[in-house]
């Protein structure tokens, strides 16, 4: 569905099947283009059809990018629901909108923080449960609860246990917020 366009030459490379807007485009670009180059060099003929030509790709472009954005879009929200499956496996109560998308966007960047640094597969259900429990005991803040796994995750990985560790060690790493009074 992309292309790959060279500009110096006016050519283009089909790389998968392209859509029939983008082909449109590049056809209606392509015989544009045949016929400023059979103008005569000076002649108004030969510069509307080259700007014509021009103006065709440049719309190929946009549809292309607009294809890319929604294509991105659909990925964005498939991985979303994704993160919301494992989250919701690890016990994630969702009636909450400003704690489901904390913890959405916690263990987005626990994992992407994890796959940077860890030469191993991390655990997604792991950072799952230590992000569903430490939300559960009331942090709203995304950041604080990606620290907080994180550190969790790597006592785990020392300690080389495989479940989730007991609540006085989650409070030990990362203590309740403080309840306002008043």
């Amino acid at each position: 569905m992309w292309l790959s366009f060279c500009s110096d030459q006016r050519t283009w490379a089909m790389l998968v099947r392209l859509s029939q807007r983008v082909a449109y485009c590049l056809e209606r670009a392509r015989v544009c283009g045949e016929k400023a180059r059979a103008a005569p060099d000076s002649s108004v003929d030969r510069r509307e059809f080259s700007d014509l030509e021009v103006r065709w790709l440049m719309l190929a472009r946009s549809y292309e990018f607009s294809e890319k954005l929604a294509d991105q879009i659909h990925d964005r929200d498939a991985y979303k629901r994704y993160v919301g499956s494992i989250l919701r496996r690890a016990g994630a109560d969702f009636s909450d909108s400003v704690s489901t998308a904390c913890m959405t966007l916690a263990f987005i960047e626990t994992m992407k923080a994890v796959s940077l640094t860890d030469a191993e597969k991390p655990d997604s259900m792991m950072a799952a449960r230590l992000i569903v429990e430490i939300a559960g005991r009331g942090e709203r803040d995304p950041d604080r609860l990606c620290n907080a796994v994180l550190i969790l995750m790597n006592e785990e990985r020392w300690t080389r246990r495989q479940n989730v560790m007991p609540p006085e060690q989650i409070d030990h790493a990362f203590p309740r917020p403080r309840q306002r009074t008043g």
